[in-house]
Parts: structure tokens; C-alpha cells; sequence
């Protein structure tokens, strides 16, 4: 398994040097993409040690996963940690989720934030509401589907055709 950190990033110039820098403690690569920030998340980003991509404008959350992967497949990569770049996630849980990768290298394996106490009220309600529906749909307990701490099989992954935008 040939495992890089992809970083979808929006206005997180406060923080996302601690996580390219955390990050970079638990694996060789770091990827972010910088989903049109108004700040200077990608100069941040890029004096952290990451290389960065750039969407001109705010193009969503789903196609900064998309164009990272895709740059990652082309470079030859194999899976994806995805760390969202405003810090909510600990690099040093990154060993815990390689792991589970590691043991089933064709699922997308879920981080979980156990503590959602920082959230917004309306994000909390639409985090529960949305683990209640996918628990439901799966017919087993997911503990949180909204999580962006996530390992892909890049090339499983991308075979879905999946579009995200928004």
C-alpha cells in the first residue's frame, strides 16, 4: 500500500500548516487542494511542505476529493488519507486508520470524531440525522458518516464515476 494525505482546504490559512506539518510526520506525501480559498490557505499550505492544487473558485468539498485523487492516481499512489484542513482531525491517528487500510486495502475505511461538541448546533443535527439515515440504508452502525478522516483505494475509488460539485 502506497499511502499519501490529501487535504481538501477552504480559507484554513490559521490552520493548515499544523495539519501538513502533523500530517507530514505520518507520511511521506501531502496533497492539498485548495478549494478556492480567500486567504492564503495554499501559501500556508505550500511552507508546510505540501504540494498544493488550486481551484480557482469554490467548486465544493467532493470535487477537491476528486482532483486530488486523480492527481494522486497519476502519480502513482494507491490510497488516500483524507484530513480536512481546518484541524478538527489528529495526524497521529493517522497509524490507526493505514492499519485497517492495510488489513482491507479495498474498503474505504471511516474515521470517527468521537467528541462533536466544537460543532455548530445545525451541523451536530445534520451529522446525527445523516448517521441515523446511513445507519438505517447499511443495516449497521456506522459512528460517523459525516467524518472527512477517511482512507480511499484511490483506483476503486475513482472507478465509480462518481461526480462531486457542491
Amino acid at each position: 500500500m502506497k499511502l499519501a494525505a490529501l487535504i481538501p482546504a477552504l480559507d484554513c490559512s490559521a490552520t493548515v500548516s499544523e495539519v501538513v506539518r502533523g500530517t507530514l510526520r505520518e507520511v511521506e506525501h501531502a496533497l492539498v487542494v485548495d478549494d478556492g480559498s480567500s486567504d492564503d490557505t495554499a501559501a500556508a499550505a505550500v511552507a508546510a511542505g505540501a504540494r498544493v492544487l488550486r481551484h480557482g473558485s469554490t467548486l465544493g468539498k467532493g470535487a477537491a476529493l476528486l482532483t486530488g485523487l486523480r492527481a494522486l492516481a497519476s502519480g502513482g499512489w494507491s490510497h488516500a488519507v483524507t484530513i480536512d484542513g481546518d484541524g478538527q482531525h489528529l495526524p497521529t491517528e493517522i497509524p490507526k486508520l493505514r492499519g485497517e487500510a492495510a488489513a482491507h486495502p479495498g474498503a474505504v475505511i471511516l474515521g470517527a470524531r468521537f467528541d462533536r461538541s466544537g460543532a455548530a448546533g445545525v451541523n451536530r443535527f445534520g451529522n446525527d440525522f445523516a448517521d441515523w439515515w446511513v445507519r438505517w440504508a447499511a443495516g449497521q452502525p456506522i459512528a460517523d458518516t459525516q467524518c472527512g478522516f477517511r482512507v480511499y483505494p484511490i483506483d476503486a475509488t475513482l472507478a465509480l464515476d462518481a461526480v462531486g460539485s457542491r
